[in-house]
């Protein structure tokens, strides 16, 4: 599936795939999460797609900018995707409600935080700002 090449994506030793693999998980959370048939693989993807990023969104100085400007936006689509219309997306619901929505937002926004402000890669503005 498309969420495991990303994962992969995410491993892999060259900086542009793992950019590539950001942008991917992000659209892919961002434009499927009301999507019933790919809510499944959404929702038990998800801690371990989070985990996978926050190195790269808490790795400034340490990883290429354009790197950590595409995680943090990758992490801006899945928050988007979450919350989205007041916490009823199919994603939403499937990993628990709102409750549980509040809890993975609250838990990522600390790293997202620290990722900001994008500083290469300025396409990544507006998703960041949504």
């Amino acid at each position: 599936s498309m969420l495991q090449v990303g994962q992969l994506g995410l491993n892999d030793g060259h900086h542009e795939v793992k950019r590539n693999a950001c942008f991917l998980l992000g659209l892919l959370y961002l434009n499927m999460s009301n999507q019933q048939q790919s809510i499944p693989s959404l929702s038990s993807s998800l801690a371990n797609i989070l985990q996978s990023l926050k190195p790269y969104v808490e790795g400034r100085g340490q990883y290429d900018d354009m790197l950590v400007d595409n995680a943090c936006s990758a992490v801006s689509k899945i928050m988007v995707s979450i919350i989205n219309n007041n916490m009823s997306s199919g994603l939403a619901q499937s990993i628990g409600g709102s409750s549980t929505c509040i809890n993975i937002v609250t838990s990522i926004l600390p790293a997202f935080l620290q990722g900001l402000p994008l500083q290469s890669d300025h396409e990544e503005d507006t998703p960041g700002m949504s």
